[in-house]
């Protein structure tokens, strides 16, 4: 299943490079290739309570199948739609928030089923599994797709990211294990299994104190994948290859932590793990402030990984094993954890930058064809203020002369 989670989790980063390629090939406003982020994580708001309560009273394997075949049936007309040149900005946008709602309704069920398929004391080990396979997804799957879509078009990005819900459909499928898990209640109904979880964890005070240090903890520590991207363009000058390379530190540094957590737990306290976890992320968030090159910033992110995957797996596992197993899923959908697919604030920079250096080398713009370039100017660059040259064959007005009315 680990397999089949990480295939799954760079198809959707691949989806992403493709979404943003292709909303800057159909507008210039910023506002719209912002709201792919928002559709991407607004079913987040709106479903994951429910999606939860849902987890808890339904089949978990039913409701992952249902779930990522949605998602896939999705994809497919994102794909199918796009090879056809018949999508929109609202129609991408409408098909991003419903890739992201089946996403909502999965993530707080299989947050749950990944530790239950392996040994009590090697939980912990399985939920630090499933944070480093969403670091080494971001850091592969934009490197893949932005290479795919220089060699193809957007549409063979939303259809690879279809394929990737298959190998999930099919380890959801060969699982069988309990339909809900023990000791679970009689059934009821949504919203009085939302009451029921919400009641629980407001009257447990070992919950209350894990999801505020979980919270604050979150609160900050995204600051600095969300200002990742500037420091790459504008401190250590990085296209989006070189901001690539930074990603795959942090990931480097995830796996290494994972492989070091079994050991740390036999000789350090969970407290103590977390509480030097925090520490060293605070100084690598500190020390990008200063750090000049791109190598030393590259080390200080494998620290940062190491010091990531010790506090989540420590957090996760900690609130994980306080829920009783009726709550399991309600409970995980209240834990502001990592959701995949919500840290990527900043991206649309990269991809800014990458269509600013086509331009300014006088290479023709890519979505030239998609009315990227209109009147000697780039809109793929979204401010549209830098020149392109058209295709070949064809001619474009400049902006500085005007066309001479007929008379």
């Amino acid at each position: 299943m680990a397999s089949a989670q990480f295939v799954s989790n760079v198809g959707s980063w691949m989806q992403t490079v493709g979404a943003q390629e292709l909303m800057l090939t159909l507008t210039t406003s910023a506002a719209l290739v912002a709201l792919i982020q928002t559709a991407a994580g607004l079913p987040v708001v709106l479903l994951a309570v429910p999606a939860g309560a849902i987890g808890d009273l339904v089949d978990r394997r039913r409701l992952l199948i249902a779930s990522q075949s949605f998602m896939l049936f999705a994809a497919l007309a994102l794909a199918g739609l796009a090879l056809a040149g018949w999508v929109t900005p609202w129609v991408l946008l409408a098909l991003i928030f419903a890739v992201g709602a089946g996403q909502t309704l999965t993530s707080p069920t299989w947050q749950t089923l990944q530790p239950e398929l392996v040994a009590p004391e090697d939980r912990t080990q399985a939920i630090a599994l499933g944070a480093v396979n969403q670091n080494l997804s971001r850091a592969i799957g934009p490197a893949i797709g932005g290479a795919l879509y220089a060699a193809s078009s957007a549409a063979a990005l939303f259809f690879v990211n279809a394929l990737s819900f298959l190998p999930v459909i099919g380890a959801v499928g060969r699982w069988r294990g309990r339909a809900r898990p023990a000791g679970a209640a009689a059934p009821e109904h949504v919203v009085e299994a939302i009451r029921a979880g919400a009641r629980y964890i407001a009257g447990s005070p070992a919950l209350r104190v894990i999801l505020l240090r979980a919270g604050l903890f979150m609160l900050f520590a995204n600051s600095l994948w969300a200002l990742l991207p500037l420091v790459a363009r504008a401190r250590l000058h990085l296209g989006s290859g070189g901001y690539g390379l930074l990603l795959a530190g942090v990931g480097v540094g995830a796996v290494a932590g994972a492989a070091t957590l079994p050991r740390l737990r036999a000789r350090v306290t969970a407290q103590a793990m977390m509480t030097s976890g925090t520490i060293v992320f605070a100084a690598v968030t500190l020390a990008l402030g200063y750090v000049r090159t791109s190598a030393l910033a590259a080390l200080v992110l494998v620290i940062g990984g190491v010091a990531w995957i010790l506090v989540l797996s420590t957090l996760n596992s900690q609130y994980q094993t306080t829920l009783p197993g009726w709550a399991k899923a309600r409970g995980m959908s209240y834990y502001p954890g990592d959701l995949p697919g919500r840290r990527r604030t900043g991206q649309r920079r990269v991809w800014r930058d990458r269509a600013e250096r086509r331009a300014e080398r006088g290479a023709p713009c890519r979505g030239h064809r998609a009315r990227a370039c209109r009147r000697g100017r780039c809109v793929a660059a979204v401010q549209g203020d830098l020149p392109c040259r058209p295709a070949a064959g064809r001619r474009l007005a400049s902006p500085a002369t005007p066309r001479r009315r007929r008379d």
